[in-house]
């Protein structure tokens, strides 16, 4: 009988890699349980390990990418998301040492989308692929009229860019269009 071991890999904003032994635990809900439920955002929950005194280099609204072994084919992802919650617990303390317990919770791309208005200036007539794409551009793409006037660049991360500046998810709408 053959064996398959996923060896799942989490990443946090495209750097910050955990594998084996600090994966406790990953369930991801993706879709709906049948066709005339409503569709949902998927979400994600992971569960790490670490040493208590060593805490995970992880904040909220980090993204977040699962990628599980596919054989000799390399890696394939499963998921991709930003965190929402994170639950920190001591499951395991002592004076030899503590342990930490993390549960991260992520959602999909489509949890931003009920956060956002589109079609405020209606749409015109359209084929459903360019209706999509319209919708989903204007919820999920950031232009210079939706940044705040207040924003300085003084505030902004030195190494940002307009491609890589927040909000700006032209790799999220290329990849619900596919």
């Amino acid at each position: 009988m053959t064996t398959y071991a996923p060896n799942p890999v989490v990443t946090f904003a495209g750097g910050n890699v955990y594998a084996d032994n600090t994966i406790a635990d990953i369930s991801i809900n993706i879709g709906r349980k049948d066709v005339i439920e409503a569709v949902q955002a998927s979400y994600a929950r992971i569960v790490l390990f670490t040493q208590a005194d060593t805490p995970l280099n992880v904040n909220l609204s980090d993204s977040v990418t699962i990628e599980i072994d596919n054989g000799t084919a390399g890696t394939s992802t499963i998921y991709t998301g930003i965190i929402s919650d994170i639950d920190i617990t001591l499951p395991q303390f002592g004076d030899a040492g503590s342990i930490a317990e993390y549960t991260l919770t992520a959602v999909g791309p489509l949890a931003n989308l009920n956060k956002r208005v589109s079609g405020a200036v209606n749409f015109p007539q359209q084929f459903d692929g360019d209706r999509m794409f319209a919708i989903l551009s204007e919820a999920f793409l950031t232009s210079w009229d939706d940044l705040s006037p207040s924003l300085i660049w003084s505030s902004v991360s030195n190494i940002a860019t307009w491609d890589s500046f927040d909000g700006t998810n032209i790799a999220t709408v290329n990849g619900l269009m596919t």
